[in-house]
């Protein structure tokens, strides 16, 4: 985890703490309970005094601040364990007794009403694994491209799931298929053989083949894939166990907006090698 500067925010493992505390809240979570789970998981850790500082700051922003979490945030403050790591600069040291100064002043004061939230819901994959996947290259920025309303095919090689550790995936789970790209372009009544195909290596990882859909349901019906077919038969490549900690940087993770200059991108570089219908 890094640190890049004084201020609250600027710290990973701040930053972690508030992300989970807020989608704690916006999958209706009760506040105690809340609480209660990230204090069993934060406490006697080597992250113990960051955890009271964020917690105070995000529950007296949202209206949420408990006795509990005020009168630690506020012993963390007075008893300076949080500016040891900073001893060493001295500059620095005097900008981050600025902003515990600036929290203590806030914890003190009366903290705004109850914030609302809409509720987050979880997006699950409509693809199961082995699924073979049809897609129509349509985005209007493309219609000079030569390949623009072709086809090009996928196989859903695994689905990754993206869960918090203090929320239980029946909660809370997004689910991301994960997809590898085929050396196929063409007309959709000119498919070949799929035994006749391989798949594309990726530019972002040279010894892998597959790239994460990160849509939500509705970004699903706008792309419109069809479903050829499942093959679970397949010998897919157990990426997660080559990956254990997650397929981290340098996947390719696609959105709704960069979907299509993916595709075009990997198929152009491969291009020789491409089966064109």
């Amino acid at each position: 985890m890094s640190v890049w500067g004084v201020k609250l925010y600027q710290d990973d493992v701040a930053c972690d703490i508030k992300n989970k505390y807020l989608y704690s809240l916006k999958i209706g979570l009760d506040n105690d309970m809340i609480t209660q789970n990230m204090i069993d998981t934060y406490l006697g850790s080597e992250d113990e005094s960051i955890f009271w500082l964020v917690l105070s700051d995000i529950q007296w922003e949202y209206g949420r601040l408990t006795k509990e979490v005020k009168e630690n945030a506020l012993r963390v403050i007075e008893n300076g364990i949080d500016l040891r790591k900073w001893e060493e600069d001295s500059k620095l040291l005097e900008k981050r007794k600025q902003v515990l100064l600036e929290l203590k002043e806030k914890l003190k004061s009366p903290q705004p009403p109850e914030k609302k939230f809409s509720k987050l819901e979880s997006y699950l994959s409509p693809f199961k694994k082995g699924d073979l996947l049809l897609y129509q290259i349509k985005e209007e920025k493309f219609k000079e491209h030569k390949w623009y309303h072709k086809f090009v095919l996928f196989r859903v090689i695994a689905i990754e799931e993206e869960y918090f550790d203090n929320i239980s995936k029946d909660k809370f789970c997004n689910e991301s298929p994960v997809i590898s790209l085929y050396n196929f372009v063409g007309d959709e009544n000119n498919i070949p053989n799929i035994s006749e195909l391989s798949f594309v290596n990726s530019s972002f990882r040279n010894d892998d083949r597959f790239a994460v859909i990160c849509f939500n349901n509705r970004d699903f019906k706008k792309a419109d894939f069809k479903v050829l077919s499942n093959d679970n038969s397949m010998l897919f490549y157990d990426i997660f166990e080559k990956y254990p900690n997650g397929l981290g940087i340098g996947t390719a993770t696609l959105n709704i907006y960069n979907f299509e200059t993916y595709l075009l991108c990997e198929l152009e570089r491969k291009e020789e090698v491409l089966i064109q219908l």
